[in-house]
């Protein structure tokens, strides 16, 4: 997409523009111009970046109610016009995925003033009310700001920048913002395609039969950033669930290339024995018994591989349950 001239044609085409410049000593001049190009109901961003002298450089801004136009003025001896940054490998590899977005209404109260209600808009349409908050009376809104579910534009612009997807579960209802207080804001809905797979895996568990010579192991993987997880090993509480041959006294390490980094033998004897009580209530897991000689923790883990080996600590093997939940 190129810049658009001061006598295009259809200056509605560019919608909306922005243009940040930061001055440095020495003359540099490092300016970031970034178009949302609406071509009916197509929605597209380019960003474009570059860094030249400001010798000779013009920037004009000329706006209209319906439009906003970035005109490069002139380039006197800068050489070749700023090119468009494609997208970088790591942007184009990206996939978040957003299931729910901050979004708001407008509604009128009875002694003449306005509330935006803000809510959480879900990938499946549902609204979930967050705040209330009052208009300033000297804003006033266009008739076509009401009973809609608005988007404000420089939120929409953020979303999209999270990656390639980020935006893909939620759509514009049409192109054409609507101004309130001088700021651009659009209809959104969810897509008609909105993936509304969300949820979130909490906790992965097993159970089975552990002895000093034959250990219980189970993996997890930790990707991208830290993570608190709450590991548990659980043997006598599981006679209060009818199971006979329980593990009596287990014990669990938690172990990294091999290399043990956390272990834990009875849980409720540990200095921070009210963290996994309350880390359990956090995710749902089962209560533990204060004193029983069940093994648990919990535990912030950087990214890696990482096992849970579970062996009787005292006595004889029996059934044992490892959990690992991950911690909110």
């Amino acid at each position: 997409m190129a810049y658009p001239k001061a006598h295009d044609p259809d200056p509605a085409r560019f919608r909306h523009g922005r243009v940040s410049i930061s001055r440095h000593r020495g003359g540099s001049l490092k300016s970031t111009h970034r178009l949302i190009h609406l071509a009916g109901s197509d929605l597209t961003t380019q960003a474009i970046v570059g860094t030249r002298t400001a010798k000779g450089r013009a920037l004009s801004l000329m706006r209209s109610p319906k439009s906003l136009l970035l005109t490069v003025l002139a380039f006197a001896g800068l050489g070749a016009p700023l090119a468009a940054a494609a997208p970088s490998q790591a942007f184009a590899s990206r996939t978040l995925r957003l299931h729910e977005i901050a979004v708001h209404r407008y509604a009128p109260r009875t002694d003449g003033a306005v509330l935006e209600r803000r809510y959480l808009l879900n990938s499946a349409g549902l609204l979930t009310h967050v705040e209330d908050v009052t208009v300033p009376a000297s804003v006033t809104l266009p008739a076509e700001a009401f009973d809609k579910v608005l988007i404000g534009g420089a939120a929409w612009i953020a979303y999209e920048q999270l990656g390639p997807v980020a935006f893909a579960n939620f759509e514009l209802v049409t192109a054409l913002p609507i101004m309130v207080a001088d700021r651009m804001q659009f209809e959104v809905r969810a897509s008609p395609d909105a993936r509304l797979d969300g949820g979130k895996l909490v906790n992965i568990s097993t159970r089975g039969i552990a002895t000093a010579q034959d250990k219980l192991i189970a993996g997890f993987v930790v990707t991208e950033l830290h993570r608190r997880v709450l590991v548990r090993a659980i043997g006598p509480t599981l006679g209060a669930f009818g199971l006979s041959g329980a593990m009596a006294d287990p014990f669990f390490s938690i172990r990294k290339g091999g290399t043990p980094i956390y272990f834990n033998g009875n849980w409720s004897t540990r200095f921070d024995a009210a963290e996994t009580i309350n880390a359990a209530a956090q995710v749902g897991a089962f209560a533990l018994p204060l004193g029983s000689k069940d093994a648990a923790m919990v535990v912030e883990l950087e990214p890696g591989a990482y096992t849970v080996q579970v062996e009787p600590e005292t006595g004889a093997g029996g059934h044992v349950l490892v959990e690992v939940y991950a911690l909110p």
